[in-house]
């Protein structure tokens, strides 16, 4: 679901319009998902509008986010968060992929366990008992969508099938 490059940089003070935004296919889809959550239009999402869409998790909460600490999330820092955890995540798959064939099998998975067993758990969309990288991106975009939203129509939890 997501990467195009996106851009890890420093937070400023400016508004998240006027950051460098990357663009992509993910980007375009977390900026809907972002915009839709965004119930006041004003480009930053408060803890409710968060909660209320299923943004973020009991391992990803907001305030992890929240880079300078302001009380709301804009677009730039969600995408700059989702982009630490897909190369975090990717990182560990490719370390688990001791047979460098571009997967991550079950063994390899169970070897290595952590993260990357829980991510080959519940991240195998095709089932076909390998992890790939893109299983990983749809993993991790999925992680910032929280089991508890209270408005499944505005942003649902696809990995879980939650609506």
């Amino acid at each position: 679901m997501f990467v195009a490059a996106l851009a890890v940089a420093g937070l400023c003070a400016t508004p998240a319009a006027a950051q460098d935004m990357p663009s992509g296919p993910a980007t375009s889809k977390l900026q809907k998902e972002f915009e839709q959550a965004d119930a006041d239009h004003d480009g930053k999402l408060t803890d409710e509008e968060a909660k209320t869409a299923g943004f973020f998790s009991a391992d990803q909460p907001m305030n992890s986010v929240d880079t300078d600490r302001d009380g709301n999330v804009t677009l730039f820092e969600l995408a700059n968060a989702v982009q630490r955890r897909l190369r975090a995540s990717l990182s560990a798959r490719d370390a688990a992929d001791t047979d460098s064939d571009g997967f991550v099998s079950e063994d390899e998975a169970r070897v290595s366990g952590g993260s990357i067993w829980e991510i080959f758990r519940r991240g195998d969309r095709d089932t076909d008992g390998k992890l790939s990288r893109d299983e990983v991106d749809l993993f991790v975009h999925d992680a910032y969508y929280s089991e508890t939203a209270t408005n499944r129509s505005v942003v649902p939890n696809i990995f879980n099938k939650r609506f």
